[in-house]
This record gives C-alpha cells, structure tokens and sequence, in this order.
C-alpha cells in the first residue's frame, strides 16, 4: 500500500471507529435528558397534588360569609379586597423567605383599601382576604407547574425530532420531506445534506434554550412548592390577628 493510499484509508477508518461511539453517546444523552425529563414531571405532579391539598384554616361558616360579601361588593369593591390580598400574600412571602412564621398586621397599610371595600363586617372582610391571598399562591405554583409541564412536552418532541433528522442525515437520501415542532409544526424539503446540517444545528440550538428554561422554571417550581406550604402556615396564624386589625378599622372610621 502506497503512501497515498494510506492518507485516504485514514479518515475512513477514523469514521468507521467514531460512528458506533457517536451513537452510544447520542443514546446516553437521550437516556440523562429522559432521567431529567421524568423528575421535572414527578416535580409537577407533586406540587399539583400538594396545591390541591392546602387548606387555609377558615371554617365553612366563615367562607360563606366571605363568598356573600364579594357577591354583594362592586367590580371596584373587589378589586379592594384583591389589594388587601396582595398585601397579606407578599408579607406572608416575606415572612417565609425569612423562615419566620410570625407576621405583623399593619392597619395602616390595610386601612384605605379596607375603606375601599364599603364593608363593615370585619370578620368576613378577613376571610375573604385570607382566602384570596391563599388562592393566589396556590394559583401561582399551578401556573409555573402548567409551565415546566408544556416546557417539558416540547423539550421532548424536539429531541425526538432531532433523532430522526440525525437518522436523515446518516441516510443520505435527497431530496426527503421533514416535519419537526418549532414548537409549531412545520415541513421542509430537505435538498441537501448541508441544508439538513444547517437545520440540524438550529433545532439543537433551538432545545438548548428550552432546556434552559426548562431547568429556570424547575427552580422556581421548587422554590415556589416550598415557599408555599409556609405560606398557608403563615396565613392560617394570622387569621384572628386579621379580624381583631379590621374590626379596629372599621371601629374607628368617622
């Protein structure tokens, strides 16, 4: 065998030994992204299932009088109780990034949206309140878990989609049709190897980004399914202190 001879056979031989490594590191890539795929849908599941549980301590009798009181309310009365929620869920957050269960009611901050709402029954004003601010963050670890959730249907399609142009471009064959999610559907005709190639590299591209996102909104998920059971702890032992705060609210009001 000549000398040139030998400079050809290299890079076949080169590609004939990487190819079967190649494919065993693409199929341990698809079973991590698999294993990761599987605990961020556990994580789903159990902040669901943990929402789903949390209950703020309030009897039946006072939720019926707080669904009464916002059914007699105006738009503009409700949105008072909203803001009076918005304040008890973000101290009662604070609260819990502090790992302190104790939390202060300030009248001052409460009185002119307590003023707003025209209402004079202190007790259902609290409930009301309380119910709405524990609805908002229950309603806030659904979201992000919705969020990982579709995050992780379209991370999965996607890479599937990349096999399978993987799997074109070992075959060789053009021109062939290829349909992929963008996360939209969308079919190209394939002409050429480079063209494949070059769609290739975006789509990778492309799950690189999701992943990221995929992986930020896991945190947050996390973050937010643990914040939250504190949260309902918070707001369930500020429940009297809400009503006595109210009460002298209202007492007061010329």
């Amino acid at each position: 065998m000549n000398r040139r001879h030998f400079v050809l056979l290299v890079p076949v031989t080169l590609a004939l030994v990487a190819a079967p490594g190649l494919a065993e590191a693409r199929k341990r890539s698809l079973a991590d992204h698999a294993k990761v795929d599987a605990e961020r849908l556990a994580l789903v599941r159990s902040a669901r299932k943990q929402a789903a549980a949390a209950k703020l301590g309030y009897s039946p009798a006072d939720r019926a009088a707080a669904s009464t009181l916002t059914r007699k309310l105006s738009a503009e009365q409700r949105a008072a109780v909203g803001r009076l929620s918005e304040i008890f869920l973000r101290d009662a957050e604070r609260a819990a990034a502090k790992r302190d269960k104790t939390m202060a009611v300030d009248a001052d901050r409460l009185r002119p949206h307590v003023v707003a709402t025209g209402s004079r029954d202190a007790r259902a004003l609290a409930a009301a309140s309380l119910i709405d601010a524990a609805r908002r963050a229950k309603q806030h670890t659904l979201d992000l878990a919705n969020q990982l959730q579709q995050s992780v249907d379209v991370d999965k399609q996607l890479r599937e989609d990349i096999v399978q142009l993987r799997d074109i471009i070992a075959d060789g064959h053009y021109p062939t049709s290829f349909t992929y999610h963008d996360p939209r559907v969308r079919t190209v005709s394939l002409q050429s190897r480079e063209q494949a190639q070059r769609l290739l590299e975006d789509l990778e591209a492309t799950l690189g980004a999701l992943d990221d996102t995929s992986e930020k909104l896991q945190l947050e998920l996390q973050m937010a399914n643990d914040q939250r059971s504190q949260v309902m702890a918070i707001l369930s032992s500020i429940i009297k202190r809400a009503q006595s705060t109210m009460e002298s609210i209202i007492q007061n009001l010329k």
